[in-house]
């Protein structure tokens, strides 16, 4: 019977995680603040903080994910900060240019896949949505859709443990 609770533990993280990929990770994010809770209640630290810091892990992957997949959908995307003036084509940096320049003739880099190639395309990726996301960046056109999950994927800060444990709350941090 212990084999079959497992089994079913495991399915039901498996559609917590895949509804965490697609669209609210809060569920999955409560699932594991339960386990925490468990894990600090019975004083197992160190079970509990590697728990902590894999959901880290994970969150981490998640909005890495989301920015990769909102990029390609934004399509080509023309941006302009500290006058410099960019051109990002799903994720990737095609030109760059001061204002009142004319932009450089470049090759364009071909078509990208579904999830990153190499870990240098992610990396690319990752350092161009926070040049995007920056507040004095400056949108100036969009050929595609430029739209984020509406659920953030939350972070896991302090649990609080049920009545009869240690404490009102454990700081996992």
């Amino acid at each position: 019977q212990h084999a079959l609770e497992l089994r079913a533990g495991k399915h039901e993280l498996l559609h917590l995680l895949l509804d965490a990929i697609d669209g609210d990770p809060t569920p999955l994010r409560d699932a594991v603040a339960c386990r925490l809770a468990s894990l600090a209640g019975n004083e197992r630290f160190e079970e509990a903080a590697r728990c902590r810091d894999g959901w880290r892990r994970l969150s981490h992957a998640l909005d890495r994910d989301r920015h990769w997949r909102t990029l390609q959908d934004a399509g080509v995307v023309v941006a302009r900060r500290d006058g410099v003036i960019a051109e990002i084509d799903q994720g990737r940096l095609v030109a760059a240019w001061r204002t009142g320049t004319t932009r450089p003739l470049v090759e364009h880099p071909g078509p990208v896949g579904e999830h990153p190639a190499t870990m240098a395309e992610a990396d690319e990726a990752h350092l161009v949505w926070k040049w995007l996301v920056h507040p004095d960046t400056d949108l100036l056109s969009i050929s595609g859709e430029l739209a984020m999950a509406p659920h953030a994927v939350p972070s896991i800060d302090s649990v609080d443990l049920e009545p009869g444990h240690a404490g009102p709350s454990a700081s996992l941090s």
